[in-house]
């Protein structure tokens, strides 16, 4: 026969609803803010890894200028590997901005729960 102290029961706390005095409106915002918190630290460590990335690929191309100017390549070769490097670099420049907005959202939307926590 099982023994009764191991089996959940219908009125155990973790199988009820929400408890009357110890979660309410606040909880639920709280709750609300960590799972966008979560979601926002995912987009901030990928955006980072995509940075990284296009960061690696301006030094390669930067790199792959200076040999080019150190063997003395045709001019025309040398100004289209700089344009193309110029986008690259207006592109990481993009990402950063768009990583900054998203850390100060990350910022803002822990203070709020933060905020809630402390019941200030």
């Amino acid at each position: 026969m099982p023994s009764r102290r191991h089996r959940k029961e219908s009125n155990d706390p973790q199988l009820s609803g929400p408890r009357s005095n110890t979660e309410g409106p606040n909880q639920q915002e709280i709750k609300n803010l960590s799972e966008r918190l979560a979601a926002i630290r995912l987009e901030i460590e990928q955006t980072f890894l995509l940075k990284e990335e296009r960061v690696k690929r301006a030094k390669s191309q930067w790199q792959r200028i200076e040999r080019m100017e150190r063997e003395r390549q045709p001019k025309e070769e040398i100004e289209k590997e700089k344009k193309e490097l110029k986008y690259r670099v207006a592109d990481m420049e993009g990402i950063i901005k768009v990583l900054e907005q998203t850390r100060v959202g990350e910022e803002e939307i822990f203070l709020k729960r933060w905020h809630l926590q402390h019941n200030e």
